[in-house]
């Protein structure tokens, strides 16, 4: 696996829109310099009006074990729309260890 060094969100409203500066994004694991749990929107870059908002990190994650990442925005009309996804990144060199297990 490759390490993570960009983390993407895309948003999107065909009704209403959404509404400016409600994008919220944090992380379960500290991310960009900043604690688990830390608000992450304003370090994300939107890539123009495909609704893609990118947060490029400066020290990619090599090792994250069942990660969430939350992301949540507001459309006009004041629906709020919330998802939690789950990632795991392991790369570089790894260890394995194999613990003998005992049969009695």
């Amino acid at each position: 696996m490759q390490p993570l060094n960009v983390i993407r969100v895309g948003v999107a409203d065909a009704n209403t829109g959404i509404l400016s500066g409600s994008l919220s994004i944090s992380a379960s694991i500290p991310l960009a310099g900043r604690a688990a749990g830390a608000e992450l929107a304003d370090l994300a870059q939107n890539s123009g009006n495909d609704g893609v908002n990118s947060i490029t990190l400066s020290t990619p994650i090599t090792f994250a074990v069942a990660a969430t990442l939350h992301a949540a925005v507001q459309d006009q009309q004041g629906n709020i729309t919330r998802v939690d996804r789950q990632f795991s990144v392991l790369a570089g060199p790894m260890l394995l260890v194999y613990l003998p297990v005992s049969v009695r």
